[in-house]
């Protein structure tokens, strides 16, 4: 089959340069731009078949057929948005205009960087206009002693004009339409301050109707609205409003009428609105309260007998309005729509928002109690409600994370908390204190608002600080006080309680709200229990306290209660130590203090040995196991008895009753195999041993209760009792010794021999208490051969030893040589007793094979 010929393949070829320059203009207008090409194509000209330039290879054929060289080729489809509408008739591409042509929707927002670019284009012009702006401004000054004021505001005006023409004129010209925005919004600048001076300033002064200058201010201000509305410009917007107002506030003028300002803040929440943003709404914020300080001053400056609630009123108000008017915005269905709803408006509305309510409240709240002078807590209240009335429906229209709703509730609540920290009387004031807080607590659960919950929680966790500071004025005031603590205690247990049912999906960082609240009543309920009892009844509280904890934590399944329960028992033990019961009567021959431990060793026992809480409760709570909380309690609970008997007792009865502790807590360990009880035995061995050489066998006999016959029998019965303990742990009846089993028998030999040595140093003279103790060491001698225990053997030597050293040293140095004779010849027949009685005992057996280490399993 014979190839296409030349004038076939020229053909084809103008037909393919037609659909590209086709597709192109298509491009371009969808760009927005305006084709470079032309409209007939001239990239293929008619050529001569037979011409030396002419292609002679043959080209592939494109897929779909060649339209006819008479027949344009049909365009590409055109987008939806560029078709016309019903009923409208279509341009020709090559007679639209550039700026008519509709810009693509998904073009980004180029973002400002300080960099020489934005200095040179941009800064450079703002600055610019505003040193105009004030040349202005002079230059009006300057033709006051050359022109009369209709002729300086007929100049001022068309200079307005004027730039607002400029302006207009340069935004069709590139690249002079980057000027426009600045131009125009010096002009509507220029035109607003000369309507504001032909009427407030003597020098311009043409306008005597203050309803006229109104009018043409708020003709003014519209004009300034429409016009960035039409060029939807946010340079343009920002740049008008804060000139203005800045321009106002370098004139340095006193406000005689404020109304002008809030047109103008009027105005700019309308243009927020219009155009979406509410960038303008932040800048006139600004702007507005720079201009307000002038007021502010005049209003805190008023003399004191001026200060009226009338004088007040008008100054308030023109706080009062833009603050209204912007929290108002979010509750009306088109500015919310348009400002506080879409996706690059929602962060300046919530900022704005927020800067409007932070300012009101510094403002307001500041200017009033300097006004005012004495604080009421009405009026605190009059002014938190404008904020957390807006903060409520803000929740509800916009959202419950809204920063500017969650901010206007906490402004109120410090703007209360400053009015009661203010009352004289502490009762009231730390009962309001409470009030206060716990009721933004119930609100935030009502309307379901954490911030509303956080700021009441942070506010009642404060109230300890509070209740500190009312206390410290007295115990009157700190008994009231405690009163309004068990109110508050109660709350917070209902809070605890009530967060668990009535929040199913709380903020991650709420989840331990309901144990903050839990810890938080417990707090309140020590606190206000300390205030109002006195030291005897409050110890017995606490152990009350901790078994009905334990109790109601076991019934409500409540780890974080267990937990408070076990730590008060403890901290029942430690207050023990600190307690000063004073000039407290003894009740039924007890004092206070036996009666206290007695309950609180009581209810420690209770707690230890049959406490409801079980192990599938207390392994919910980490920090610390059931056995860890018991072992602590046991510790705690032997410490806080035997400092009591250290505090009531004097020697005679204190060390009996320590060496009886001592066995009790020995033979308890070995019948409950608990190492605890055994290691507090020894070591209450140990203490009674050194008080025994301390205090007792040191302190003057004028110093100890007399000496009677049942205290003589409690003091030897207890030394008794010690040794027959020695008699039970050395027998092999509960099994094989242990390591402590060996020490506790040390013990338990150790000490019934020093109680015995120094309650006779205390009562016998020198010789015969040589002649005692000889005969007590060589007793436990006798006793630790007979039975081969070490553990009499041992301190029976140590304190034959002690004898020999005191008869040869001091007791035979002042006797006749008779008596010196019958003392060595007397102790020397005793060492030699023993000496003999040593021989037998290890000619039977040696004593290391009969008296075997324990085992230590």
């Amino acid at each position: 089959m014979p190839g296409p010929s030349n004038e076939e393949l020229a053909e084809r070829l103008r037909a393919l340069s037609i659909e590209v320059v086709s597709l192109r203009d298509e491009v371009e207008r969808l760009k927005g731009g305006r084709s470079p090409l032309p409209s007939a194509p001239a990239f293929f000209p008619a050529a001569d078949p037979l011409s030396s330039s002419a292609p002679t290879s043959p080209v592939a054929a494109p897929t779909s057929p060649a339209p006819s060289p008479s027949t344009p080729p049909a365009p590409a489809p055109r987008p939806p948005w560029l078709l016309p509408k019903p009923g409208e008739r279509s341009k020709p591409a090559e007679r639209q205009k550039p700026w008519l042509v509709p810009k693509s929707p998904a073009r980004a927002k180029p973002a400002w960087t300080l960099d020489e670019k934005f200095i040179g284009e941009k800064l450079t012009q703002y600055a610019g206009m505003v040193v105009l702006a004030l040349g202005i401004v002079f230059f009006l000054i300057w033709t006051a002693a050359h022109a009369g004021p209709e002729v300086r505001v007929a100049i001022a005006a068309a200079a307005g004009a004027a730039l607002i023409l400029l302006g207009s004129q340069a935004a069709k010209r590139p690249p002079y339409d980057g000027l426009s925005g600045t131009l125009i919004g010096g002009g509507w600048t220029v035109l607003y301050l000369t309507i504001y001076a032909a009427y407030h300033f003597d020098a311009t002064k043409i306008i005597d109707s203050a309803t006229l200058e109104l009018g043409l201010l708020l003709a003014a201000a519209g004009g300034l609205t429409a016009h960035a509305l039409s060029r939807r410009s946010r340079p343009l917007r920002l740049y008008a409003v804060g000139l203005t107002y800045f321009v106002m506030l370098v004139c340095g003028r006193d406000v005689p009428a404020f109304e002008l300002f809030l047109i103008l803040f009027a105005a700019a929440a309308a243009v927020a609105v219009e155009t979406g943003e509410a960038d303008v709404l932040i800048a006139s914020l600004l702007g507005y309260y720079a201009n307000y300080a002038s007021v502010y001053v005049q209003t805190i400056n008023i003399p004191p007998a001026q200060r009226t609630l009338d004088n007040f009123a008008a100054p308030f108000a023109w706080l009062a309005i833009p603050y209204a008017l912007v929290a108002v915005l979010p509750l009306i269905p088109y500015a919310r729509r348009r400002v506080f709803e879409t996706d690059e408006g929602r962060a300046l509305g919530d900022a704005a928002l927020s800067l409007n309510a932070v300012l009101f409240a510094v403002t307001a709240g500041s200017m009033g109690r300097i006004y005012f002078g004495v604080p009421q807590l009405a009026r605190a209240a009059g002014l938190s409600l404008l904020f957390a009335v807006p903060s409520l429906l803000h929740a509800r229209a916009l959202s419950r994370r809204s920063t500017a709703a969650g901010l206007s509730g906490v402004l109120a609540l410090g703007l209360l908390a400053a009015a009661v920290f203010e009352m004289p009387d502490p009762m009231w004031k730390l009962l309001a204190w409470i009030v206060i807080s716990c009721a933004w607590v119930w609100v935030g659960l009502l309307f379901d608002q954490p911030v509303w919950r956080a700021a009441g929680l942070v506010s009642s966790v404060l109230t300890f600080g509070f209740y500190i500071h009312v206390a410290a004025e007295g115990p009157e005031s700190r008994r009231a006080a405690s009163m309004a603590l068990f109110l508050f205690a109660g709350l917070s247990y209902f809070f605890s309680r009530f967060h668990r049912l009535w929040l199913e999906s709380p903020e991650e960082w709420e989840k331990p709200a309901t144990e903050l609240w839990l810890h938080a009543g417990s707090l309140a309920l020590l606190v206000g229990l300390w205030g109002v009892l006195d030291a005897a009844p409050f110890l017995c509280v606490l152990v009350a306290l901790a078994l009905a904890a334990e109790h109601v934590a076991v019934r409500l399944g409540r780890a974080h209660l267990w937990a408070q329960a076990s730590l008060l028992q403890c901290g029942a033990c430690v207050y023990s130590l600190f307690v000063d019961y004073g000039a407290d009567a003894p009740v039924a021959g007890l004092t206070p203090r036996l009666w206290t431990t007695a309950v609180l060793a009581a209810g420690s026992a209770y707690a230890y040995f049959d406490g409801p809480a079980d192990e599938e409760l207390t392994s919910r709570w980490t920090h610390w196991s059931r056995a860890q909380a018991r072992r602590g309690l046991s510790w705690l609970a032997v410490l806080a008895v035997s400092f009591a008997a250290y505090r009531e007792f004097d020697g005679r009865l204190r060390l009996p009753i320590w060496a009886l502790g001592c066995l009790g807590l020995l033979a308890l360990g070995r019948v409950r195999r608990d190492e605890d009880f055994r290691r507090q035995g020894g070591i209450l061995a140990v203490v009674a041993g050194v008080e025994a050489f301390a205090t007792y066998l040191l302190a003057p006999p004028q110093l100890l209760s007399p000496l009677s016959a049942w205290s003589m029998a409690f003091y030897w019965g207890s030394c008794a009792a010690l040794l027959a303990g020695l008699f039970v742990v050395k027998s092999r009846r509960w099994g094989a010794p242990t390591e402590l089993d060996d020490q506790a028998a040390r013990a338990l030999g150790f000490l019934p021999i020093v109680l015995g040595a120094c309650y006779l140093a205390k009562e016998l003279d020198r010789v015969q208490l040589t002649m005692a103790w000889t005969g007590l060491g060589l007793a436990a001698l006798i006793g630790g051969l007979a039975f081969d225990w070490r553990e009499l053997r041992y301190p029976g030597l140590g304190l034959l030893g002690v004898c020999v050293v005191k008869a040869l040293i001091m007791d035979t140095a002042g006797l006749p040589l008779p008596y010196r004779v019958a003392s060595f010849v007397g102790l020397g027949v005793v060492l030699l007793l023993a000496s003999s009685l040593y021989a037998k005992a290890g000619a039977r057996a040696p004593l290391d094979e009969k008296n075997p280490p324990a085992d230590p399993g």
